[in-house]
Parts: structure tokens; C-alpha cells; sequence
């Protein structure tokens, strides 16, 4: 559907850390700054560059999870990380959680109390940061069988 080749090899769980998967709906939802200074149309140019004009189907498709999920016919377990402190994109690991569970997908939310966007990329090396990457690779761990 979005032109690509399938990987020679199997994922067997990913990890979506702060992930922003509905863009087209991030000015309908958004509280934080970072989103409502930026808007959709900026964030979407910032993302797809010269490819948002030339190919807007695979914008409209990877900019709203819940239409690409329909489009598959497997997905793998799924992790997701959130912060009630990220305001600008909380709510989307929240509809990301609905829509693999509306299609029976496997999957865990992790969310954390008043830290920032990405805070276990940005501080790894604090304690809240410390507990939440480890909680990742327990997650793979527990996936990594076949």
C-alpha cells in the first residue's frame, strides 16, 4: 500500500517511545506548546518533506495510525512509553493503545507521571529513566523467542 518491500526478517515486538502516529489529528487534540506553535501542516512538512506533495496518500496513510493498522493483517507486540507531562502528544499513545486493542492486537502502555516528551531518551540516566528503559528490554526479552 505505501510501496514497500517486506524485511528479510521477523519483528517479533517493537517499541513506540512518545510515538506520534495521528498527525492529521494533532490540532484537534494537542495542549502543549511544541504541537499548537507548530500545527499539523508544519509538522507533517517537517516529516515528509519533498514527499508530503508528491506522494499524499502515504502522508494521509502514516499520519493516521488507526487507517494504517487497517491496512495490515498482522502487527507485531507492541510497547508504547507516555508521560502525562508530554501535553503536546500524551493523548496519541492513549488512541494508539485503543486502536491495536480495537483490533486485537497485543500491546502495553507504560506511562509515567509528569515527565516530559521522549524523557527516557533525553535523561536515561535517572531513575525514572533508568526503570522505563529497563521495562523495555524486559518487554523484548519476553518477545524474543520464536
Amino acid at each position: 500500500m505505501v510501496g514497500v518491500e517486506p524485511l528479510p526478517f521477523t519483528i517479533r515486538a517493537i517499541n513506540l517511545n512518545h510515538a506520534v502516529p495521528f498527525i492529521e489529528h494533532s490540532d484537534l487534540h494537542s495542549k502543549g506548546k511544541l504541537a499548537n506553535a507548530l500545527g499539523k501542516s508544519e509538522i507533517m512538512r517537517e516529516l515528509y518533506g519533498s514527499k508530503l506533495t508528491r506522494d499524499r496518500e502515504f502522508a494521509r496513510i502514516t499520519s493516521d495510525f488507526s487507517q494504517l493498522i487497517a491496512s495490515v493483517t498482522s502487527f507485531p507486540p507492541t510497547h508504547i512509553v507516555t508521560s502525562t507531562g508530554d501535553l503536546s502528544f500524551n493523548w496519541q499513545s492513549h488512541a494508539i493503545k485503543k486502536v491495536l486493542d480495537q483490533h486485537g492486537y497485543e500491546c502495553e502502555l507504560w506511562e509515567v507521571a509528569k515527565e516530559r516528551h521522549v524523557f527516557n531518551v533525553a535523561h536515561m540516566d535517572q531513575p525514572i529513566g533508568i526503570k522505563t528503559n529497563k521495562r523495555i528490554a524486559d518487554f523484548f526479552r519476553l518477545h524474543q523467542g520464536g
